[in-house]
């Protein structure tokens, strides 16, 4: 947007919210995105807890990891996309071996992309400016 010279307004101020549900994710990765002062990642561990962080943090990015059973993952990015709260927000599927097929099928169900597993600070930054599409 920037680019283009398209106003912002205020979108550049402030960080980027990202919220991921995962019980996997390591510790150092949410430091070191926190301490950039350009993203704010809050990690849930379950489904309750990603609702009551959601309502309150309204993310830009949500990560799910993925954990075998697309059928359940699918469940959780419709509940995701149907959430008041979530409605602009992009949903991405952490996924321990991706490839075109499977990120077919999720993007089918409703996922905005895919980050590979382990999530990495780099990784997940770079998924979040892209799915967002506000860098540059």
């Amino acid at each position: 947007m920037r680019a283009h010279g398209i106003p912002l307004d205020g979108l550049d101020e402030g960080c980027c919210r990202i919220m991921a549900l995962s019980d996997s994710l390591p510790p150092h990765t949410v430091d070191a995105i926190n301490s950039t002062g350009r993203y704010e990642l809050k990690v849930a561990s379950n489904g309750f807890e990603a609702g009551m962080i959601a309502q309150a943090f309204r993310p830009h990015v949500v990560v799910v990891d993925i954990e075998g059973d697309e059928n359940d993952a699918a469940d959780v990015c419709q509940h995701i996309k149907g959430a008041a709260e979530l409605t602009t927000a992009k949903v991405l599927a952490a996924v321990a071996e991706p490839d075109a097929i499977l990120e077919q099928r999720l993007t089918a169900a409703g996922f905005d992309g895919c980050i590979p597993q382990p999530v990495t600070a780099r990784g997940l930054i770079d998924a979040a400016e892209e799915a967002t599409s506000l860098i540059s």
